[in-house]
């Protein structure tokens, strides 16, 4: 477009590749975050989330401040391998199997995918019967900072009844 504008200035330059443009996402550093309470009682968990960030209901809580962050913290009967398997037909990427590491009460086990423009980090665990699935999505941009100070701090506060 600039090369036709600088070729002829008199003449609207064709501009139908701006359809095709993504539109930008920027990533903002998080810091100082702080925490309040939750509790699901339909998913039967408590914990804590970054304060500010609403419920969206089914143990779904977003960043009020940028739609591109997310939580997904549930409980279900089942075993973390199904949780696994319909979570990689869900994205339709398989998601790559990470470290096992205790944060606070669980032994969890990290998955990750990029999938569809957002990081994916995917942590579970199983409480008898019942699965404890946590899901991180955001901007690959800024995957490791959140990671590190949203991801494992809620997941040291999780509580499964």
């Amino acid at each position: 477009m600039a090369a036709a504008f600088i070729t002829d200035p008199t003449t609207a330059p064709d501009d139908a590749c701006i359809a095709d443009l993504q539109p930008v996402q920027f990533a903002v550093p998080v810091t100082d975050v702080t925490f309040e309470p939750f509790t699901n009682e339909a998913m039967g968990l408590t914990g804590e989330i970054p304060s500010g960030w609403a419920d969206r209901g089914q143990g779904i809580y977003i960043d009020s401040a940028s739609a591109t962050r997310g939580l997904i913290l549930q409980a279900f009967p089942g075993t973390p391998q199904q949780a696994v398997d319909l979570l990689s037909s869900q994205t339709g990427s398989p998601l790559e199997e990470g470290a096992t590491e205790t944060i606070g009460s669980y032994e969890w086990t990290f998955y990750q995918v990029t999938t569809q423009g957002f990081s994916f980090d995917v942590a579970v665990t199983s409480d008898g019967g019942t699965v404890v699935l946590a899901v991180l999505q955001v901007l690959p941009s800024e995957r490791d900072q959140l990671f590190a100070s949203i991801f494992r701090p809620v997941l040291a506060t999780i509580q499964a009844s």
